[in-house]
């Protein structure tokens, strides 16, 4: 309820504002009478260019929204309202009828007050407009694609930050120049306290923090084989420690040199207080993890967080994980956490070989079926051996529900909470999965690095439920300031 009302709040009211200046100031007679559609044009113009500023605050990289609301949470909410950003910057000059010159602006206006009384458009302002349309369309297909596999991460963060303050820049040139409510001196000022508010969140991230994290430096310690690709990296800190991380949290991590923006996000594994050394679980499969067993004790690296609010609520009972390959890393520091608590927890890993697996969980090298008890740990695999003890499949809802029977777990029990983390398709299907079989879809969380539009997980179609309800909301605020 608390994200919904925010949300609310942010995307409906800060558009709002440069509307309210409009309605409730002292319009030049120039801009009284004007055709009901272009009125709706210029609103959603400006809804459009407040939502593209609000993207540059509204991201993963705040620890004070990430650990509150949760990094799922926010991500989602910035790639979807992107969306609406789009569709309605490229789609308001279509409303706009007033095109040529004032049909009433007569001998008496000046060449300056017919521009202002049709669009305003001259040729600066036409071209950054056309600059934003086109950056824009391309930012947005870039985005959509950046999982693909041919895709470098660091280049594509590099493009987009570069094409975001592209938009952001031209956009307000546009907005300044073509927008006929901008003469007024209120929304003038709305809007550069607004653009420096979003150039300032991107200087923060990409240059200041950089250089405060000089001050606290980790070195690598170990770098250890824990399954097939698979590594526990520890870092220790060198001088000034980070804020200890929750379990569920994760860190952005550089190598080399602070400056450099080649960071990438890692969930924590697990976490010793008494030297604040923290270690990451990570696959080497990419451009950047694939550098991970090369490295040596001593090297330097740098970190950006804790980040995130994954984890089991304080109520909850029972607590089910089920981690497809590497999204076991977050529930290790979990079952760090929560070993020898009352707290009844079962750990689900499932990957599609034996080498995959790992043999035993960090701090527990004892049984692989029951690590501390009130912990049972249930391994899956698609493709066992002759020796593989743990059950063959795919990590479907079949399998789970013979586990959970098996170790005396009621799903829909209010107590019992599921955390899900892994591929996309596994926990989209678990999260409908478990839905059908009367699972409360609020005791449902799962972590995702990647978000699509998948319809079939019931998380992913109440976000779309609360993005079209706010949308549709942003547009209704348009049509209704246009008939005033």
């Amino acid at each position: 309820m608390l994200i919904r009302l925010l949300l609310a709040a942010v995307y409906l009211g800060v558009p709002a504002i440069p509307i309210a200046f409009v309605i409730f100031g002292n319009l030049p007679d120039r801009l009284l009478g004007r055709p009901m559609m272009d009125d709706i044009g210029s609103m959603i113009a400006m809804i459009g260019f407040s939502i593209i500023c609000l993207e540059f605050l509204v991201i993963g990289r705040y620890r004070q929204l990430s650990s509150r609301f949760g990094c799922d949470a926010i991500m989602r909410t910035h790639q979807l309202f992107a969306r609406t950003a789009t569709v309605f910057v490229i789609g308001h000059p279509f409303l706009y009828s007033l095109w040529g010159v004032a049909a009433q602006a007569g001998g008496a206006l000046s060449n300056h007050e017919k521009s202002a009384s049709t669009l305003g458009i001259g040729g600066w302002s036409l071209l950054s407009g056309g600059i934003v349309w086109i950056v824009l369309i391309a930012l947005i297909a870039s985005a959509a694609r950046r999982h693909e596999p041919n895709t470098n991460y660091d280049r594509w963060r590099f493009w987009h930050a570069t094409a975001a303050l592209l938009i952001l820049v031209f956009g307000l040139h546009h907005t300044l120049d073509a927008g006929l409510y901008a003469s007024l001196l209120p929304v003038q000022y709305f809007w550069w306290c607004l653009f420096i508010t979003a150039l300032g969140s991107l200087a923060t991230i990409y240059l200041i923090r950089p250089i405060l994290q000089r001050g606290s430096a980790y070195r690598v310690e170990t770098v250890v084989k824990r399954a097939d690709e698979t590594y526990g990296l520890t870092l220790v800190p060198q001088s000034r420690q980070l804020d200890p991380p929750q379990p569920g949290q994760f860190f952005w991590i550089k190598r080399g040199s602070p400056l450099s923006h080649t960071d990438h996000p890692f969930s924590v594994a697990g976490f010793e207080p008494a030297t604040g050394a923290i270690t990451f679980l990570i696959k080497a499969v990419g451009d950047f993890t694939r550098e991970i067993p090369s490295l040596k004790p001593g090297e330097d690296f740098y970190l950006d967080g804790p980040h995130g609010d994954f984890g089991p609520p304080d109520d909850a009972g029972v607590v089910v994980m089920i981690a497809g390959g590497i999204g076991c890393a977050p529930f290790l520091s979990m079952v760090q956490q929560l070993a020898g608590s009352d707290k009844k927890v079962l750990l689900i890993t499932a990957t599609k070989s034996v080498s995959e697996q790992l043999e035993t969980l960090p701090r527990y090298p004892v049984s692989p079926n029951v690590v501390e008890t009130n912990i049972s740990w249930a391994r899956v695999v698609e493709h066992s051996t002759a020796e593989w003890a743990g059950d063959v499949g795919r990590c479907d809802i079949e399998i789970v529900t013979k586990n959970l029977k098996r170790y005396g777990i009621s799903p829909t029990h209010q107590g019992t909470y599921f955390l899900l983390c892994g591929p996309g398709p596994m926990m989209s299907t678990l999260e409908a999965d478990l839905v059908e079989i009367g699972v409360n879809l609020h005791n449902i969380d799962s972590e995702r690095y990647q978000y699509d539009l998948n319809p079939s997980s019931p998380i992913t179609r109440r976000h779309l439920g609360r993005w079209l309800g706010l949308s549709a909301g942003m547009l209704l605020l348009a049509i209704l300031a246009a008939t005033f």
